[in-house]
This record gives structure tokens, sequence and C-alpha cells, in this order.
């Protein structure tokens, strides 16, 4: 291939957005392994898991606007917690990031621009926890929860995890963008 074609060549992920993924990933590890961890032992509840992954998920898809950067970031963030606690739980947040990053494809992976998009941001952020819940509700040991418990009382907490991690997030891509922080990153 001559240099000419190459420079037409435009690679879907740059190395800012693997960078970015990267770092989101270790974001995503660190944060459940910390907050996740003690929120629960705290209050036997997943409401902190849910603002660890989800923080993290909303912002590959503010910082990437790609479709599968959130995706790598739940399955590569889930499984490495996996190893780390031997917990498999993270297996249905790996599943939930999955459908986020699926659902973001409705507004193309645009977070912030308009109140459409913001709607749509918080319906896909609690469904995408609700899912998660009621998922890791029915499926591990010892939860096995009856179905209405795991639809109920799992995806309800993990819902109210997705509304905290709405209610920090948010704000915080609003101070990054007037901060003109999504230019640089879309910068050439």
């Amino acid at each position: 291939m001559n240099t000419q074609t190459e420079k037409h060549i435009k690679r879907y992920f740059t190395t800012p957005h693997l960078a970015l993924i990267g770092i989101l990933t270790a974001l995503w590890v660190s944060l459940n392994l910390t907050i996740g961890r003690l929120g629960f032992q705290l209050f036997q509840l997943p409401v902190f898991c849910d603002v660890a992954v989800f923080l993290t998920l909303l912002l590959s898809v503010w910082a990437v606007e790609k479709f599968g950067a959130a995706s790598i970031v739940g399955i590569a963030g889930s499984l490495i917690t996996l190893l780390i606690t031997g917990s498999p739980h993270n297996l249905g947040l790996s599943a939930s990031a999955m459908i986020f990053d699926m659902l973001f494809l409705i507004v193309h992976h645009k977070v912030n621009k308009s109140p459409y998009n913001i709607g749509a941001t918080i319906a896909i952020t609690l469904t995408s926890a609700y899912l998660a819940g009621a998922l890791i509700g029915l499926l591990w040991p010892p939860l096995n929860a009856t179905l209405e418990y795991a639809l109920v009382l799992w995806g309800g907490w993990h819902a109210i995890g997705g509304v905290l991690s709405l209610l920090i997030t948010l704000p915080i891509l609003g101070a990054l963008e007037k901060a003109n922080v999504q230019r640089l990153l879309h910068a050439k």
C-alpha cells in the first residue's frame, strides 16, 4: 500500500481512543474494588458498584463517542475485577455494559448535547442498571432469587445506583464540556 492510500485509511479507534479506553477500564476496576465493595460491605446493597460502573461507562461514551468503547471498558473491567475478586456477578455488569453500548446507538453515542440526548442518557442508564440487577439477582448464588425478588429488589437497587451515577456524572460531563475538553479529544 502506498503512503497516499495509507493517509486515507481511517482507523475506527485512534490511539487516543484506545488510551482513554484503557484508562477508563482501570477506573472501572479501581472504583469497583474500592467504593463498590465498601458500599456492599457497609450496606449490603449493590448501589455503589453501579455508581462505579455507570460513571465509567458514561465517561467512555462521552469521551470516545463510538460504538464498542463502553463494551470494551465493561468487558475488560469486569474480567479484571472477576480475576481479582472471584465474584461472578461482574459478568452481569459486563452484560449490562454491552446493553448500554447498544442502546446508545439510538443517540449516536452523544451525551449532554440536547434535551433529547440527556433524556435518552437517563433512560439508557436506568434500563441498563436495572437489567444488571435483575440478571445478577436471578443467576448468581447465594442470591438465586425468585423472579419477583430479582426484578423488584435487585433490579430496583441497581436502578437506584444508576440514578446516583447520573447525579454524579452528568455535572462532571457538563463541566468538562464547558472547559472544552471534548474539543481537545477530537482535535486532529
